[in-house]
């Protein structure tokens, strides 16, 4: 099932890794989408149970897409926004730390080189 948290922590994750704590919306879209099929290869189930859909510019993780651009008022998109702040411009920004400990949603794992968890699906 689909769960916002688990989406909003895994963007967390990947802008925690930039310079600054932000990130273009196309390059998140993109890099969660590649987590989600990474997963699926890996443990055959994706992270975020999300559809996958073909847009103009690439495939995209569906509902993802609507809670970035804010079309989302319910629980998953409260847990969003929670992490992630609105859009600006083409960019959206980490709101809290994503250190380990904030990252509850995410199991631990060695999937993804030398990181200390990754995206595998949690039971």
């Amino acid at each position: 099932m689909f769960n916002g948290e688990k989406v909003a922590q895994m963007a967390a994750y990947f802008m925690d890794k930039e310079a600054e704590p932000q990130m273009a919306i196309l390059k998140l879209v993109k890099l969660l989408y590649l987590a989600d099929r990474e997963s699926i290869d890996k443990h055959d189930e994706p992270i975020s149970f999300d559809y996958m859909v073909s847009m103009e510019h690439g495939p995209v993780l569906s509902r993802t897409l609507d809670l970035i651009n804010g079309f989302v008022k319910d629980r998953n998109g409260d847990q969003w926004d929670a992490w992630i702040s609105g859009r600006e411009a083409h960019n959206v920004a980490l709101k809290k730390s994503a250190s380990r400990d904030c990252l509850d949603h995410l199991s631990d794992a060695s999937a993804w080189g030398n990181d200390s968890y990754s995206f595998r699906p949690s039971q």
